[in-house]
C-alpha cells in the first residue's frame, strides 16, 4: 500500500486544530508551518510534520502549506507508537524528548513572529481577543436591580 501523497503549490496538508494522527516524512518539495498571515518555519525532504502526535494525541498546533509541489509519506501514528513501544527506554527518550523539543521549538517560532507582525492586530491573536472581549462584558455587565 502506497501512503504517499503529492500536494500542489498552495494546497494545505493539515489544518490547526486538526486532528494530530498522522506523522508526515516529506520525500521532496517543502512546507510552511505558519498562521493565516505569517510563516512559522519551513520543512523540507526528510523532515517531519505531525511528530508530536508521538507523544500525545494533541491536534495539530499549525497549518501546513504545500509551498510547492510536495510529495509526502504519510505514517500512521499508531503504527509509530507500536515501533517506538518496543524500543529500548533509550530510544523512546531521545524521540520523546527530540519531539518535545521540537514542539516547543515551533511555538517559541510561532510566538516570537507573532509578535513581531506589523498588523495592529495579529491574525493569530483575534480569537483569544474575541474571547476575552466576550468574558470582560459578561463578568462587568449591569447587576440585575
Amino acid at each position: 500500500m502506497d501512503n504517499s501523497k503529492r500536494f500542489k503549490k498552495g494546497e494545505i496538508v493539515f489544518k490547526e486544530g486538526d486532528p494530530s494522527d498522522v506523522v508526515y516524512i516529506i520525500q521532496s518539495g517543502c512546507l510552511d508551518r505558519g498562521g493565516k498571515k505569517f510563516e512559522v518555519t519551513q520543512l523540507a525532504a526528510m523532515q517531519l510534520a505531525g511528530e508530536q502526535s508521538l507523544n500525545s494525541n494533541a491536534k495539530q498546533a499549525f497549518t501546513a502549506e504545500a509551498l510547492q509541489e510536495t510529495k509526502v509519506l504519510e505514517i500512521p501514528a499508531d503504527v509509530l507508537k507500536l515501533q517506538l513501544e518496543k524500543a529500548t527506554p533509550g530510544i523512546k527518550l531521545v524521540v520523546k524528548s527530540l519531539v518535545e523539543e521540537t514542539r516547543q521549538t515551533r511555538q517559541l517560532l510561532r510566538t516570537v513572529k507573532s509578535e513581531n507582525e506589523k498588523s495592529p492586530c495579529p491574525q493569530i491573536s483575534i480569537p483569544r481577543i474575541f474571547s476575552l472581549l466576550n468574558l470582560v462584558a459578561r463578568h462587568t455587565g449591569k447587576p440585575n436591580a
